[in-house]
């Protein structure tokens, strides 16, 4: 079974976020487009079709993060729907991200 993790950190470890999912769902979407940033010259680090452990700035990363669909179980509680909106808005433009995307 094919599993991808999106771990997202403020460069000051203070904000994070994870998305789960089987090989379909909001973390997939957001692997893909973190690897057309990474293909654009928008982040930086090292990245494969598959993996991505790479810096990007703030206003990068929350499009990125819009209109995901509903995280769901088994991969998400009902309560981090209220999160990662909470973390999406909070995200600050200049602010820099490590993300590190995974498929598995």
């Amino acid at each position: 079974m094919t599993t991808v993790d999106v771990y997202i950190d403020g460069k000051d470890r203070r904000e994070s976020f994870h998305l789960r999912n089987g090989l379909f769902d909001p973390a997939t979407t957001v692997l893909h487009a973190v690897l057309e940033a990474c293909r654009r010259g928008f982040a930086s680090g090292e990245w494969s079709n598959s993996h991505a452990e790479v810096l990007m700035r703030g206003s990068v990363l929350r499009p990125m993060l819009a209109g995901l669909e509903e995280l769901v179980r088994p991969w998400h509680e009902d309560e981090d729907n209220a999160r990662l909106a909470a973390f999406r808005d909070a995200i600050a433009d200049d602010a820099v991200y490590a993300v590190t995307a995974i498929e598995v």
